[in-house]
């Protein structure tokens, strides 16, 4: 096979243009070519995009990769390069391009337009790949000529990229290139040394990653762990290069010593930084104190100048000279679902986040609580959804003060905690109420979390001192509970959530066959007050399965349903191989008031994003929320519409229908089986020595979300 070069890339990438425009006369563009030789003193240009009037009409300049110039297409003398040489053609635009990425540029102008995703190339070999060249001649170059057409006839208006676009651009090719050297290491070590390949196991195993020796899963599994690896380091670096715009904080300057020419002392160089971060704020634990995740970027020595050239672009953005504003939405971009999921992390949907906490939250002073908060989409909403309600009556400490997040995975809880944090970046008390720690092992006798304490005398002190925060009460439950099935949570955990449900609801007997996420449901629950509203977003199969009809009977005797709701159109959660319903309750101890309630089971038909459309403004986006939760919670029949079907039920009659009508039935199961008896519930349950369950309270969702669309 003949060597692969950038200009054999971009003969490839000229014929396949030229291609696609002999099938499409309508866009104004005839033929790409690549030049073989400059003209005069100009130097040759990769590739050359003419229009119908044989005009150039963009000069592009290609790198590959694997090369200096080509690790990032931001690269500055690739940047004034290709310009120069666009302005020499009279061209209007140009582009730089390294394979992975291409960004469109102006010719007379500093900003670039537009950037393209374009492959994923650690290396020019990959090039040969089948896959990789559908890609980019099928998927890309089609998607870019039709846009760069609408540019070039002035049918899309033209406009640079705002500077918090164009900072999180930057930052992502520059991660990547921090990837694809980090890469090739990682796997090597992974294969050929066991201590290495067992804490990364671990740490996978904790993100709730399916492990495998599948060659190809290997591969996956350890790519996307240097990706995230890479990123939340770069996430610490973004925050504290945003903590320096602060003058309350004297921190030194984020850059690297010329003398640091290995990995490790460059791990050591940025662990000072950050301890120094942590000293000087009295703040940010959570964010800036890592594990064994953090160490996996710094493995091999080639990354150093790769970090080198990261800090760089850091600090080619003045971060001092930036408001509130810009940062905030610096740190929107940067920590957004949809960027969190580019680097290897699923995440629930906001929307969904949006609408449960819509129902949920409905007063500005409500402590809403996530018992397990992942990446922080629930808690980061309900901040903003405490702050709409509020209309300023609530300052950031404030709204921090009553939105508390509980999170096992050390990784998972520094995101919550950044995302908090950064909403406002104040100098006050800036603490986010996040605890990393298993929820099980929370409880209203003993501190949730601890958070600096500011008070004068404290802080001139050498140590910092810490104040406990205690949780007691949470107004509202919201979350999306881990998606663990029952075999995959050990016998010994399985024992102890069932002892400790037990203790906080002596009524309630759950299988020891349950989901992980049932468990949740009750010990959550045991801080909401009456009127308390809980909305969670879970597997469906308790609905239908076995151990979720004790689950169904201890909710007819202890809430309101609100709603119960599942889309038939999208999934709510990235990366959940099952299906998932959106449960909203409010607790209530008047039992006539429970029977005369209207249960909604609702079917979305359309994406939420849809349903939810809005101006794009925060208030927007809630007002929006309102709108489906009061339409939803009006419907008084059963309504059908293309948007949506709502099948409205008395509550009475789901406990008719279930609880009260149904007959036990002895499974035949032995006692080995983890579950508690059976005990006494209203006179209507027997203690015996099987594992029983009552007839199905919920037989309608199931049964009407499974008709053929459009059916009676």
């Amino acid at each position: 096979m003949a060597e692969i070069t950038e200009w054999t890339f971009a003969a490839d990438a000229a014929m396949w243009m030229t291609l696609y425009l002999q099938g499409h006369k309508q866009l104004p563009f005839a033929e790409a070519k690549v030049e073989i030789k400059g003209k005069e003193n100009q130097s040759r240009r990769d590739l050359v995009l003419f229009d119908r009037d044989g005009r150039k009409a963009l000069t592009a300049e290609i790198k590959l990769p694997d090369t200096r110039e080509g690790q990032t297409p931001y690269n500055a003398g690739l940047i004034a390069d290709a310009r120069r040489k666009a302005a020499q053609s009279h061209a209007p635009y140009f582009a730089t391009w390294n394979v992975n990425r291409l960004v469109l540029w102006p010719t007379d102008q500093e900003h670039e337009l537009k950037v393209y995703d374009v492959a994923t190339v650690r290396q020019r070999g990959d090039l040969a790949a089948v896959q990789v060249q559908r890609r980019i001649r099928e998927e890309f170059i089609p998607r870019f000529l039709e846009e760069f057409a609408r540019i070039y006839r002035g049918e899309e208006a033209l406009g640079v990229l705002p500077m918090d676009q164009r900072f999180i651009r930057r930052l992502e090719s520059a991660l990547e290139s921090l990837a694809n050297v980090i890469f090739p290491a990682a796997l090597d070590r992974y294969v050929t040394h066991r201590p290495f390949k067992q804490g990364l196991d671990t740490w996978m195993r904790e993100q709730e990653w399916l492990l495998s020796d599948d060659d190809e899963m290997v591969r996956e599994n350890v790519e996307r762990a240097i990706r995230l690896a890479c990123y939340i380091t770069a996430n610490k670096l973004v925050f504290y290069q945003a903590l320096r715009r602060t003058r309350t904080f004297k921190l030194p300057k984020l850059a690297i010593p010329p003398h640091t020419d290995t990995a490790e002392r460059l791990r050591d160089h940025f662990a000072a930084l950050f301890h120094q971060a942590k000293e000087v704020t009295h703040d940010y634990q959570t964010i800036f104190e890592g594990g064994f995740i953090d160490r996996v970027p710094f493995i091999t020595d080639h990354a150093v100048e790769r970090w080198r050239l990261l800090v760089e672009l850091l600090n080619e953005f003045d971060f001092r000279q930036f408001d509130q504003d810009l940062i905030g939405h610096i740190f929107e971009g940067l920590l957004g679902p949809e960027e969190r999921h580019r680097w290897g992390q699923h995440y629930t949907k906001p929307e969904v986040a949006d609408l449960i906490n819509a129902f949920c939250i409905r007063r500005h002073d409500a402590v809403a609580l996530d018992p397990s908060s992942g990446s922080g989409t629930f808690a980061v909403r309900a901040y903003a959804r405490k702050k709409h309600l509020a209309r300023g009556a609530l300052t950031h400490a404030d709204l921090l003060s009553q939105v508390y997040a509980c999170e096992i995975s050390e990784y998972a809880a520094h995101l919550t905690a950044l995302n908090l944090a950064t909403r406002d970046l104040i100098d006050g008390e800036n603490f986010p109420r996040v605890a990393r720690a298993d929820f099980f092992d929370t409880s209203c006798d003993k501190p949730f979390c601890s958070v600096p304490d500011v008070l004068a005398e404290r802080k001139k002190r050498a140590d910092i001192a810490m104040r406990d925060i205690a949780l007691t009460r949470a107004d509202a439950v919201v979350g999306n509970p881990p998606y663990l099935r029952e075999k995959e949570i050990g016998r010994t955990n399985k024992q102890k959530y069932l002892q400790q449900v037990c203790a906080e609801w002596p009524s309630l007997t759950l299988s020891g066959r349950s989901d992980l996420h049932v468990y949740f449901w009750p010990h959550a629950c045991a801080l909401l007050p009456e009127g308390g509203y809980f909305g969670f977003l879970t597997s469906s199969p308790w609905l239908d399965a076995d151990y979720g009809f004790q689950l169904q009977r201890w909710i007819l005797q202890n809430f309101e349903i609100i709603a119960i709701l599942e889309s038939v159109r999208e999934p709510w959660f990235t990366g959940a191989r099952v299906a998932t319903a959106a449960t909203i309750l409010r607790r209530c101890s008047d039992s006539a008031k429970r029977a005369a309630n209207l249960v909604r089971f609702v079917q979305l038909r359309k994406p939420l994003k849809e349903l939810l459309a809005n101006d794009g403004t925060e208030t927007g986006r809630q007002e929006a929320a309102e709108r489906l939760r009061d339409l939803i919670e009006n419907t008084k029949a059963d309504t059908r519409t293309p948007d949506y079907r709502i099948l409205v039920v008395p509550q009475q009659k789901l406990w008719d229908d279930g609880c009260q009508a149904g007959e036990l039935t002895d499974t035949g199961e032995s006692e080995d089986n983890d579950t508690q008896p059976v005990q006494q519930t209203n006179g209507m349950l027997q203690e015996t020595g099987g594992d029983y369950h009552a007839a199905r309270p919920y037989p309608l969702l199931s049964n009407w979300t499974g008709h053929e669309e459009g059916s009676g």
